[in-house]
C-alpha cells in the first residue's frame, strides 16, 4: 500500500484591508501567503477577493461617512471612540471580525493567524473558548498590550524592543523574534533605476506624510548641504501640502516629492537613489529600511537597538534630531563605500524568514 500523503494543517488569516494594497501589513501577507500555501491549507480572510486562497468578508469600511460624521462631530466624542478602539479604521476592524466569525466557527481551522489589530485578536478569543482553536499575533502595530491581554497562544515580536518588552509584562507568553522580511529577488541594486531631474547624491526618503515619519527632519538636515537633492515618495497624508511647502522654500529645484507609487514600481526608484534615510522615531519595524539596502543602499537612521539590529553595519546612525549631525551623517553615508549591505538584507530575505515562521507555526501547532 502506498505511503499516505500527510494532510495540511488549516491556518485562516485575518486581514481586513485587500491584498492588493502595497502597504506593509498587506505586502507581509502576500508574501508569507506566497510560501505558506506549499505547506499548509490557508484561507486569507479579506475585505476583497483577490484570489482563489481569499474568503471575502463584509465591513463597514473606515470612508463610510456615517461613522466618520460620528467620529468627527465633536473631540469629546471622538476621544472616547479612540479610547474604545472605534475610530474609523478600528470600526472597520471590529465589524470585519464580528462578519469573519461565522465563517470561522463553522470551519475546522488549525490555527487562526489575525492581523487586524485588538479586534481579531477578541475574536479569535472567543473561537479558541468555543473550539480550543489557538491562534498567532504579530507585533504589526508596534507594542500593542490590548492585543496581548487577549492571551495568544503565541507570538511574534518583529524587533528586539518589542520582544524585550513582552518578556517583561508578559513572561509566560510564547514569543519569538522574527524581523519583517524583503523580497531580494524583486528589490536588488541591478534594477534598471528611473531617470530623476535632481542633482547627486540623491537622498531618498519613503514614507507617509504623518507626524510620526519626522520628514522635516530630513528637510532640514539636506538644505544644510551644498550639494545633493532630497527626494520623498509617500502616502497621503495630513502634512503632504506643508512638506511640500517647506521642501520647496528650502530646497528648491533640489527637492522632489511624489505622492503613492505603486509598490511594483518602488526597486525602480530605489536603485536611482545613493542614500535611504527614514528619521522616524518609532517605527513598527520599517521595511523600507531593507528594501532600500536590498537595492544597495546604504541607510541613514536614528540610533536605537531596533535600527541596530535592521541595519547593523549597512549604513550610519545618529542623532536624527540634531541638524548638523544628521546632515553631516547624510553627507559621509554619500562618500562612504559600504561593504555588505545586501549581505545585511538578505538576512531578512522571505527565504529564511518564512523558515522561521514555518518552524514557529508547526511548534504551535504541535502544542
Amino acid at each position: 500500500m502506498g505511503k499516505q500523503l500527510k494532510k495540511k494543517k488549516k491556518i485562516a488569516i485575518l486581514l481586513t484591508s485587500s491584498l492588493s494594497v502595497g502597504r506593509g501589513a498587506e505586502v507581509f501577507v502576500r508574501e508569507l501567503v506566497l510560501r505558506l500555501k506549499a505547506d499548509f491549507e490557508v484561507t486569507v480572510c479579506s475585505k476583497d477577493k483577490t484570489s482563489e486562497l481569499t474568503k471575502k468578508i463584509f465591513c463597514i469600511e473606515r470612508t463610510n461617512p456615517i461613522v466618520n460624521y460620528i467620529f468627527h462631530r465633536n473631540e469629546w466624542l471622538g476621544n472616547l471612540m479612540e479610547k474604545y478602539f472605534l475610530n474609523p479604521g478600528q470600526f472597520e476592524s471590529l465589524t470585519f471580525s464580528l462578519f469573519a466569525l461565522p465563517h470561522l466557527l463553522l470551519n475546522d481551522y488549525d490555527l487562526i493567524f489575525p492581523i487586524n489589530g485588538v479586534w481579531g485578536a477578541m475574536v479569535c478569543r472567543i473561537i479558541r473558548f468555543i473550539k480550543g482553536t489557538p491562534f498567532l499575533c504579530v507585533s504589526q502595530g508596534g507594542i500593542e498590550p490590548p492585543v496581548l491581554k487577549q492571551r495568544p497562544n503565541a507570538y511574534v515580536a518583529t524587533k528586539p524592543s518589542i520582544f524585550r518588552w513582552v518578556k517583561s509584562y508578559f513572561p509566560e507568553m510564547n514569543i519569538v523574534l522574527i524581523g519583517n522580511g524583503v523580497n531580494t529577488e524583486k528589490f536588488t541594486p541591478v534594477i534598471e533605476p528611473v531617470k530623476l531631474p535632481l542633482e547627486r547624491p540623491i537622498y531618498l526618503c519613503v514614507a507617509a506624510f504623518f507626524p510620526v515619519k519626522r520628514i522635516e527632519l530630513t528637510i532640514k538636515a539636506v538644505s544644510c548641504l551644498k550639494r545633493g537633492s532630497l527626494l520623498i515618495i509617500g502616502a497621503s497624508g495630513p502634512l503632504e501640502d506643508k512638506l511640500r511647502r517647506s521642501g520647496r522654500a528650502l530646497l528648491g529645484e533640489r527637492f522632489q516629492i511624489i505622492k503613492d507609487i505603486p509598490y511594483d514600481k518602488m526597486p525602480n526608484f530605489y536603485t536611482a537613489a545613493d542614500v535611504f534615510t527614514l528619521p522616524t522615531a518609532d517605527e513598527p519595524f520599517g521595511n523600507v529600511y531593507i528594501e532600500a539596502m536590498a537595492s544597495g543602499l546604504p541607510v541613514v537612521a536614528p540610533d536605537d537597538e531596533d535600527r541596530r539590529f535592521i541595519i547593523n553595519g549597512a549604513g550610519l546612525l545618529c542623532d536624527v534630531e540634531n541638524e548638523s549631525i544628521y546632515s553631516s551623517t547624510l553627507q559621509r553615508a554619500a562618500k562612504t563605500k559600504f561593504k555588505g549591505i545586501v549581505k545585511q538584507a538578505r538576512k531578512f530575505s522571505w527565504e529564511k524568514i518564512y523558515k522561521l515562521y514555518k518552524d514557529f507555526f508547526e511548534d504551535c501547532l504541535n502544542k
